[in-house]
C-alpha cells in the first residue's frame, strides 16, 4: 500500500498533504509526494535547461510545502518526492495505479478555464481517492480572495518562496 497526496501549496493542497502524512503515519506505508510539471518551449529554444529548471522547481514546491505544514519533512514517515512530467491530474492518475493506493487531493476553487484535478482524478482514477477540502480558514480565504496573500505571508514568516 502507498499514500500518494498531489502537492500544491493552496491552503487545500497543504491540507491535502498534512493529511496524507497523518494516514500515511497510521497506516506505516510510504507517503509518495508528487508534484507534476510541465514546460512550455518556443521554435529553435533548447530545451535541456528549461526541463531542469522546472524539475528543479518541482522538487523544490514538495520541500517547500513540507516546510509550510511542518517544518520540514515528517518524523516517522518514509518520504519519496516524485516529480513527473505532465499535467497534474494525468500525472497522478498515471502514478497511483495500484488497487490499495491511497490518492489524496485538495479540492480549491474551481476556475472554468483551469480544469479540476480533483475531477479529474475523480473520474479517472481506479484506486481510493480522498479529496480534501479546505478548512474553514482556506473557505474563507477563497471567498475573500485572499489565498495568495496569506501564502506570501506565511512564505515570509518561514522564510520560504511562493
Amino acid at each position: 500500500m502507498r499514500v500518494i497526496v498531489g502537492v500544491h501549496r493552496s491552503i487545500a493542497g497543504l491540507r491535502a498533504l498534512r493529511t496524507g502524512v497523518q494516514c500515511a503515519r497510521e497506516l506505516g506505508v510510504p507517503l509518495h509526494a508528487v508534484r507534476a510539471w510541465e514546460v512550455e518551449v518556443t521554435y529553435g529554444e533548447i530545451m535541456a535547461p528549461k526541463i531542469d529548471r522546472a524539475r528543479q522547481r518541482a522538487e523544490r514546491d514538495i520541500a517547500n510545502a513540507f516546510a509550510d505544514i511542518a517544518g520540514g519533512e515528517p518524523a516517522g514517515v518514509t518520504v519519496r518526492h516524485v516529480v513527473p512530467f505532465g499535467r497534474p491530474g494525468p500525472a497522478l492518475v498515471a502514478y497511483a495505479v495500484r488497487d490499495d493506493d491511497l490518492l489524496l487531493v485538495g479540492r480549491g476553487r474551481h476556475l472554468p478555464w483551469r480544469p479540476s484535478v480533483a475531477g479529474y482524478c475523480a473520474r479517472h482514477t481506479r484506486c481510493p481517492l480522498l479529496v480534501v477540502p479546505p478548512d474553514a480558514l482556506g473557505r474563507e480565504a477563497g471567498r475573500r480572495g485572499a489565498a495568495r496573500v496569506l501564502l506570501r505571508e506565511l512564505s515570509e514568516l518561514t522564510g520560504t518562496s511562493a
